[in-house]
């Protein structure tokens, strides 16, 4: 590494300067300059674009590099080769190609046009259309995509080449008087036109589509957040029940407000006398409490589903399951005619089961009864 390349990559600020100082030394595809170097006419380039003060004319020069046998054979097919060369080496200098991305995102403009006026489509107001780099919207940008992808678009960027040329003259051009300035210039001219505006105006597109999408993404970020934020049963009497081995299960049913209507145990992984008294108590808080909804909460160590099925199977059908997400409490929603169930995620609740400030209002609950009522009151949003 030279200390020049060691000092621009200090200087860089963002990776597009940074690949513009790698361009370069990067492999490429067999190129027009790659052949004129195989001719080898890359002295013939380099004497040519020093624009020495006294040089001889670049006619002159290239009498020397005349060669049939390498397909050389006039000046002009040698002046030519040289060319490309010199071409391909203004376009691969990262500080022309750093000032000229900036002057394309401060002063070009995206222009859409139709690629056949009489054919109608969604895309009718960006049949004739400009709107500057630095100020157009998002939405519009993925817009006018669509509409190219679709064949409906003809859409690019414009910037004053009188600018940029400019730019590019600023940095290869002697003001010395040399024969060999007119060359250089003509090879500048080609090195805008053919390689740098094409690779440029490809870099700015690709920037403001990426941040399009992404300012796209914030939106739909933000929407979908306030909708799975919705409570899912608000306003509704709830009946909660919190999966247990030993202890058995703790049930809870609340009103539409949050208030605790009444709590108790049941067993549905004993006997079966057991599982048949759990029917029964879950089926009498329903009627009494006239419940609508059944939070379940998602079980730990992987509690058996068929315990949901025992204590609800007189009033959810078999096959019932239906998978919706819930923030926080992302589960599964059992629908049935008579009652709907969700299943939550309990992990909010543990805070409350041993701590009475988190507790809150549900402080003459018994603690182990209280992780369930606060799923209620969390899912109802109450």
């Amino acid at each position: 590494m030279t200390p020049e390349i060691e000092a621009a990559l200090e200087k860089a600020s963002t990776l597009a300067e940074i690949e513009d100082i790698y361009r370069p030394f990067r492999p490429k595809r067999r190129t027009r300059a790659s052949i004129a170097k195989e001719k080898g006419l890359e002295p013939l380039a380099d004497a040519i674009f020093a624009q020495v003060a006294d040089s001889a004319s670049p006619t002159e020069l290239a009498a020397d590099y005349i060669d049939a046998e390498k397909g050389v054979e006039t000046a002009e097919d040698a002046i030519n080769g040289a060319m490309d060369i010199i071409a391909e080496n203004i376009s691969d200098d990262a500080d022309i190609r750093r000032r000229l991305r900036s002057l394309f995102t401060v002063a070009g403009v995206l222009q859409s046009r139709a690629a056949d006026s009489e054919k109608e489509s969604v895309y009718t107001m960006y049949y004739e259309y400009d709107e500057p780099v630095n100020k157009i919207a998002g939405h519009r940008v993925l817009a006018v995509n669509r509409g190219e992808n679709e064949g409906f678009l003809k859409v690019g960027i414009d910037v004053d080449r009188i600018k940029a040329m400019n730019i590019i003259n600023a940095n290869v051009l002697s003001d010395n008087g040399s024969a060999c300035t007119d060359t250089v210039r003509d090879a500048a001219a080609d090195a805008y036109d053919r390689l740098i505006f094409p690779s440029v105006e490809r870099e700015i597109r690709n920037m403001i589509t990426d941040s399009a999408v992404e300012s796209a993404l914030k939106v739909f970020y933000v929407n979908l957040r306030e909708l799975l934020l919705q409570p899912p049963v608000k306003g509704k009497r709830a009946l909660g029940l919190d999966p247990g081995y030993r202890t058995g299960c703790k049930v809870a049913v609340v009103d539409e407000t949050g208030k605790v209507l009444d709590t108790g145990v049941i067993y549905v992984t004993h006997s079966e006398e057991q599982k048949l008294k759990a029917k029964q108590t879950v089926k009498r808080l329903i009627e009494k409490a006239v419940v609508k909804t059944a939070v379940v909460q998602r079980p730990f160590m992987g509690h058996p589903e068929g315990g949901l099925r025992v204590v609800l199977s007189d009033t959810l059908p078999p096959q019932g399951l239906i998978s919706v997400p819930v923030v926080l409490f992302i589960g599964i929603v059992v629908t049935s005619q008579h009652l709907h169930a969700v299943q939550s995620n309990g992990c909010p609740a543990c805070l409350v089961m041993a701590f009475p400030v988190a507790g809150g209002k549900i402080l003459d609950v018994p603690t182990e009864r209280r992780a369930q009522v606060v799923i209620l009151q969390l899912v109802s949003d109450s």
